[in-house]
């Protein structure tokens, strides 16, 4: 989940339509992807949708294909 003004807030995985991304790489994830799973709390970064997640320029997962 994201916050105004840029804060950041851990990922909750049981909220549907949240993305997961890391602030290491461009990629985002279904919460349930394994990949997604990896993500350490302190380097996730949570997209409200899709358009949200690419206007942050992310691309979608290549295994999960969210």
């Amino acid at each position: 989940m994201v916050l105004p003004g840029n804060s950041r807030v851990f990922c909750f995985f049981s909220i549907p339509g949240v993305y997961v991304g890391s602030i290491n790489s461009n990629k985002y994830h279904y919460p349930s992807c394994r990949y997604a799973r990896q993500i350490k709390p302190e380097n996730q970064i949570c997209f409200n949708s899709i358009d949200e997640a690419q206007a942050a320029n992310y691309v979608p997962c290549g295994s999960c294909k969210p």
